[in-house]
């Protein structure tokens, strides 16, 4: 009977152990910045003016400085995820990002830990790939 009991015990923190890791954001290495604007509704920088809890996840109000790709206004909010291990993206308020946002079944902006999204300082090859893009498409204009 100890056997027994010893048996369902190890079995069940087995399970419980492994239930744990099944939560965890799991991202393919992101696109080329060529194919990642392709799949985005909004790509953008801009400084994160507020971060708050909303419903399960951050709402995260910027201050957009320059749009590669969308129509925005100058304040713009987009959610996240609260966490990372839900792929949600750690914004830190003051900070300047380089954001690729998609539209999510609210029509909503959200960013995800598995995109290009990234502090700006940390970006500065995406923004030459964009500024590219950009004056390229202009031209064609």
């Amino acid at each position: 009977m100890k056997n027994f009991a010893f048996i369902i015990l190890a079995t069940l923190i087995f399970f419980a152990a492994n239930a744990t890791g099944t939560f965890a954001c799991s991202c393919v290495t992101p696109s080329a910045v060529k194919e990642e604007i392709k799949t985005t509704d909004a790509v953008f920088s801009g400084k994160v003016t507020s971060v708050s809890k909303f419903r399960g996840a951050w709402k995260v109000k910027f201050r957009v400085e320059k749009t590669w790709k969308g129509s925005l206004p100058k304040t713009i909010t987009l959610v996240t995820a609260q966490d990372s291990a839900m792929c949600g993206y750690n914004f830190k308020a003051r900070k300047k990002y380089l954001i690729y946002a998609k539209r999510d079944d609210k029509n909503k902006l959200s960013v995800s830990l598995c995109s290009r999204t990234a502090e700006l300082s940390k970006a500065s090859e995406d923004v030459k790939v964009l500024d590219k893009l950009k004056t390229e498409q202009t031209s064609k204009d």
